[in-house]
């Protein structure tokens, strides 16, 4: 079977034809591949309403004092996830503040990924403090709890993958600007 470099070129906003909603034991729900993609391939696109205010697991920081929502509420993208090695990557146009415009945000595979693979994100490369602080990743035991609460190695580590308002955000804690 070949695999798929993305289902569209021009993939609509809120189209996710590529993925699938799943029952999952430890989360409840949980997103996959329908079909099978190669890495760099787009799996969808969305955007939503921004707030200023982190809501915890139906909102995703996607700048310094910015967070979006799902609008409609549970659209597919909230049910990504959290992996230390995840297979989905997430980029957007910088987002200055909560009154900006919400962003348009592109899932692409990150690895190459057959039909039913887990569709999931490092939530620590797009979070800075998570809400209530956070969750223990189900995958490895360990506590996901944002950026900031990386040990000094793990953020070296990161920071090259770090969505980049984490990357001001690390810059201004290290005393830069």
């Amino acid at each position: 079977r070949q695999m798929s470099s993305s289902p569209g070129s021009n993939l609509a906003v809120g189209d996710f034809s590529a993925v699938r909603v799943v029952p999952c034991p430890t989360t409840g729900e949980a997103l996959e591949a329908a079909d099978s993609f190669i890495a760099s391939a787009e799996l969808f696109r969305f955007t939503g309403t921004l707030s200023s205010e982190n809501i915890g697991d139906r909102s995703l920081m996607v700048g310094r004092e910015a967070h979006i929502l799902s609008d409609p509420e549970e659209q597919p993208w909230v049910y990504l996830d959290h992996s230390f090695n995840p297979t989905v990557s997430l980029s957007h146009a910088p987002v200055l503040n909560a009154d900006a415009p919400p962003p348009v945000i592109t899932a692409k595979a990150a690895v190459d990924l057959q039909p039913g693979a887990p569709l999931t994100i490092d939530y620590t490369l797009h979070e800075w403090d998570m809400h209530n602080g956070g969750f223990l990743c189900g995958e490895s035991g360990r506590q996901v709890s944002g950026f900031k609460h990386l040990s000094d190695g793990e953020k070296e580590d990161a920071l090259p993958r770090a969505a980049d308002h984490l990357k001001e955000l690390h810059l201004d804690e290290q005393g830069g600007r």
